[in-house]
């Protein structure tokens, strides 16, 4: 059961890059267009405002990058000798992917909230509690 599991993340993870590489892509070209749009229009009413859309769609490239790196860089720890989960290659890749997803997580919070400052500096007040909370309890 093991060995199905293991060849099942390891579809998944092979997988996941080729998706998100595909993807990437045209949402980064439709968030460029949104972003110069807001910047020439400015926020128009509509259902949905376009500032809203520039979040959401940032946070959804940032998931997409971290698909792609450890997807990338996950499947290679078990098929490199040398090259495994204790390498700093491997552990600053997938720190680098671990922030894309944090970044992510909090810009799909600041967009879909209404008070957009407030969330924000939550945010950075939580990153700076998390980094003090990290640092006195590393060993």
């Amino acid at each position: 059961m093991n060995d199905l599991v293991d060849t099942w993340a390891d579809v998944m993870r092979w997988w996941s890059p080729g998706g998100a590489l595909l993807a990437i892509w045209p949402l980064s070209f439709w968030l460029r267009v949104q972003v110069r749009r807001y910047l020439d229009e400015g926020n128009r009413t509509v259902a949905v405002s376009l500032l809203t859309l520039i979040f959401a769609g940032s946070a959804l490239v940032a998931f997409l990058l971290f698909a792609l790196l450890a997807g990338t860089v996950i499947p290679f720890t078990s098929r490199l000798t040398g090259f495994g989960q204790d390498d700093h290659v491997f552990r600053s890749i997938m720190a680098a992917a671990w922030t894309l997803v944090a970044l992510g997580a909090w810009m799909s919070a600041v967009a879909l909230r209404r008070s957009r400052r407030l969330v924000a500096a939550s945010s950075f007040f939580w990153l700076l509690a998390v980094v003090f909370g990290v640092s006195a309890t590393a060993s």
